[in-house]
C-alpha cells in the first residue's frame, strides 16, 4: 500500500483551482443538512476563483466555473 505522499508524487498533472483543495476538470458537490451554509460557501468559493482572491488563505487560479444549485426533497 502506498502512502499519501507517494500517491501525490505519482500524479503528474495536478493543476489546482484552489491550492491543494479543488483541481481543474473536477466535479465537486457540497452536501449537508438544510440551512448550514452550503450555498453561501459555494458562492464564496466561486467569487474567490472568478476574482483570483485567496480562499481560506489558499491561492486560487482564475478560471471559469459552473455552479448549479439544487433544492431536492427526499420523499420517505
Amino acid at each position: 500500500m502506498k502512502t499519501i505522499e507517494e500517491l501525490r508524487s505519482s500524479i503528474v498533472d495536478m493543476n489546482y483551482i484552489i491550492e491543494n483543495m479543488i483541481r481543474e476538470n473536477g466535479l465537486y458537490c457540497l452536501l449537508g443538512e438544510a440551512k448550514v451554509g452550503k450555498s453561501a460557501m459555494a458562492l464564496q468559493i466561486a467569487n474567490s476563483i472568478c476574482n483570483n482572491i485567496p480562499f481560506l488563505d489558499l491561492k486560487t487560479n482564475k478560471t471559469w466555473i459552473y455552479v448549479k444549485f439544487l433544492d431536492t426533497k427526499i420523499l420517505t
